[in-house]
């Protein structure tokens, strides 16, 4: 009965580590793992000499999902540290000191060429963990490829709002120190 317990506890562990919207983009593992567990639990008894086996089996599936639980979560926990990089990166670089105009604009030049490697980096790892990400569900049902076309656009939303942030700020930043040449 220790055995169960284990079983129980890791199916638990899946389901509450996992979202409502998480739900529907694991829905063919739960149910896999649902069938493989529901098979043992009505038609084995306790002492009927499979139910270590089922036992085995049920944990198995149960630590597979999980496992691939953790690679999502960690898929967007990276994904999501990108978008806070790209979020907080100016788009433009001021120093204190007088600068001529021609020096300004190579340092401009030199900045943007910069930020434009270190988003065009970021963008290919996004790109890496979401195609790595998606090994996870590349044999799902329909729903689960309905669910994973979501989820990409939501990648989509997050990186076009680290953007749309970058943007602001570096405007802002020009706007305060326009203002602080003007005084």
């Amino acid at each position: 009965q220790e055995n169960i317990m284990h079983v129980v506890r890791e199916y638990n562990n899946m389901l509450n580590r996992l979202s409502d919207d998480e739900r529907l983009l694991f829905r063919d593992r739960i149910h896999q793992a649902d069938k493989k567990i529901s098979a043992g639990l009505n038609k084995l008894s306790w002492n009927h000499k499979k139910v270590y086996g089922f036992m085995h089996d049920a944990r198995r599936v149960a630590k597979e999902v999980n496992k691939d639980v953790t690679i999502y979560h960690e898929a967007n926990r990276k994904i999501a540290e990108h978008c806070h990089v790209m979020a907080n990166t100016l788009l433009v670089s001021f120093q204190k000191k007088e600068h001529k105009v021609y020096e300004f604009e190579a340092m401009q030049e030199k900045h943007r060429t910069m930020v434009r490697e270190k988003f065009l980096q970021i963008h290919k790892d996004i790109k890496r963990i979401t195609r790595n990400t998606y090994q996870i569900f590349r044999l799902g049902s329909g729903d689960v490829q309905t669910e994973w076309v979501k989820y990409v656009l939501s990648i989509d939303e997050q990186v076009e709002e680290a953007l749309r942030t970058t943007v602001k700020k570096s405007l802002q930043e020009t706007q305060a120190v326009g203002l602080a040449i003007g005084t």
